[in-house]
């Protein structure tokens, strides 16, 4: 024992030098390859010039991104050199466990790598080489690529529509594949790989690119040319002769539809500054015009005003007769649907418009009152209807779940009876089809409890008890009883979920209702088969 003692204490002394320059070291600064030879020519002994390469190879592992594999493999050389020399046994045999475990690490992790490099390489050329072969084919791809439509369609565009659909619908196609070009050189700038491969790559985008960008570039001039001369030519004629209020507001209109359509096309700066500079311009002339028009609507509102107390009378006219019972309810109702067709029609202002619309609908509820009074009766009507019904449903799922509670204190014959009222009650109550579908399981649960205890006090029988088989024969025909009722079932589920009319939640419900009545089905065949078998014995 104390011989043991001695040489763990022995042990101990020689590697916790190690263990204490190896935390000092790892909490300074990774060191480069060169600083790493300048520390070993100033080191002497072995133990200690293994201890800072193996750090340094820890520290080129370590290393965020991609790790040194190179400096690794260096050090990796300079650790097999240091092995070859005097070295303590002990300290040996610790740095060697942690060399081998760099050294499986480092491996694990240059495999890794080289997936994912190969993985991406494998990627980028599937991309480029889809692209490669859709550029190839752009001259054929422009007539089935969706045409350009402008979104508001301005007026003085009219002319040259068919030219700015032919040229952007071109340019989209264009654009669409300069933005991919684009974002696949981007995805492959911070992709880590080969340089070979990243500059074999990189070559074959230039070369996409000279195929699309000089061409795209020559497209937006020509439709920058062809918006600029239409933007020129609407400012030239627009202001030529006096327009009306009416013809001011289509400006405005024409103005929006014309901005929106230089958005929508692909122009070059200059020709879209221009053009947006211009149709400002205009639409602050167009609004001092209509500044200007304002004046005319104070002589406007005497008019609205005129029209407002004439309906107004009207209104009051009618409550009056209603009043003197001149005028019946439906005739009243009559009369202010023909006031509001007159409203339509009249010159009004909105304030005026808010104030007859308030007024007739004041008045219109005062003959409404009956009719309201009918529908309050009929929703009531509906609403005790749905009451009662969800008390039948509530009834029936009680009778449900206390005949299964109460089902082992009952003979088979008893439960028959029971389950066959509450089919009866099921089959007659008004319920959704969700609802339905819940009693049914449940009534379900409830006969194949009735028959397992039926097969139950069967096979309590002896053996040769002579009424055990007609028991068996009459058991296995109320199974094929329920083995096609449980088929028809499940068809007919089967058919429900085909149909296109069920949503989300109802084709869920249904592949619910699909596995039980499934798992049913199966659980029936079972029995019946074990049936078979066993009136089979008695026969024979």
């Amino acid at each position: 024992m104390r011989a043991l003692l001695f040489n763990e204490f022995h042990l101990l002394a020689i590697i916790l030098p190690y263990v204490d320059m190896t935390e000092e070291t790892i909490s300074q600064e990774p060191v480069k390859f060169q600083d790493l030879e300048a520390s070993l020519k100033e080191s002497k002994e072995p133990e200690k010039k293994l201890e800072l390469v193996i750090h340094f190879m820890e520290t080129a592992l370590a290393q965020q991104g991609t790790p040194h594999f190179k400096d690794f493999w260096e050090a990796k050389k300079m650790c097999l050199d240091l092995f070859r020399e005097h070295i303590n046994p002990i300290a040996r045999i610790h740095l060697w466990a942690r060399y081998s475990e760099l050294s499986r690490e480092a491996r694990k992790l240059k495999e890794l790598f080289d997936e994912e490099s190969a993985f991406a390489v494998e990627q980028i050329e599937m991309a480029l080489h889809a692209i490669e072969a859709e550029v190839a084919k752009i001259p054929e791809l422009v007539g089935s690529y969706p045409q350009f439509q402008f979104r508001i369609p301005a007026r003085q565009l009219h002319h040259n529509e068919a030219q700015y659909k032919e040229l952007q619908t071109e340019l989209d196609l264009m654009n669409a594949y300069a933005s991919k070009i684009t974002a696949l050189r981007k995805e492959l700038m911070k992709t880590d790989m080969r340089i070979r491969d990243k500059n074999h790559f990189f070559a074959r985008l230039s070369t996409l690119g000279d195929a699309v960008f000089p061409k795209r570039k020559e497209l937006i001039t020509k439709v920058s040319e062809l918006f600029r001369t239409d933007i020129d030519a609407f400012i030239a004629n627009t202001f030529t002769g006096e327009l009306k209020t009416a013809e001011l507001f289509h400006v405005k209109d024409e103005i929006k539809a014309l901005q929106s359509a230089a958005k929508e096309l692909t122009l070059n700066a200059e020709t879209f500054a221009a053009s947006r500079e211009g149709l400002s311009q205009c639409w602050d002339t167009v609004s001092r015009l209509i500044e200007s028009k304002k004046k005319e609507e104070v002589e406007q509102r005497v008019e609205f005003r005129q029209h407002r107390d004439e309906i107004l009378a009207k209104l009051s006219d009618i409550t009056k007769r209603h009043e003197e019972k001149k005028l019946d309810d439906q005739g009243a109702l009559a009369e202010l649907d023909l006031i509001s067709m007159q409203m339509r029609k009249m010159v009004l202002g909105r304030h005026e418009i808010d104030i007859l619309r308030e007024k007739l609908t004041e008045v219109r509820k005062v003959f409404l009152a009956k009719q309201q009074i009918e529908v309050n009766a009929a929703r009531d009507a509906i609403r005790q209807k749905e009451e009662a019904r969800k008390a039948a449903l509530e009834a029936a799922e009680t009778g449900i779940e206390q005949a299964i509670a109460t089902a082992a204190q009952k003979e088979p014959g008893v439960l028959q009876g029971i389950y066959e009222e509450l089919a009866d009650t099921i089959s007659d109550l008004s319920c959704y089809r969700a609802e339905k579908i819940e009693l049914e399981r449940k009534l379900h649960r409830f006969r194949d409890l009735i028959l397992e205890m039926k097969e139950q006090k069967i096979q309590n029988l002896a053996a040769d008890d002579k009424e055990k088989l007609s028991h068996l024969k009459q058991f296995l025909s109320e199974l094929t009883e329920q083995r096609d009722d449980v088929k028809a079932r499940l068809e007919n589920l089967r058919r429900q979920k085909g149909s296109s009319q069920l949503n989300f939640a109802q084709a869920l419900e249904a592949n619910d209702s699909i596995d039980q009545e499934r798992a049913r089905l199966e659980r029936i065949e079972t029995n019946i088969e074990e049936i078979e078998q066993q009136i089979s014995d008695l026969e024979e």
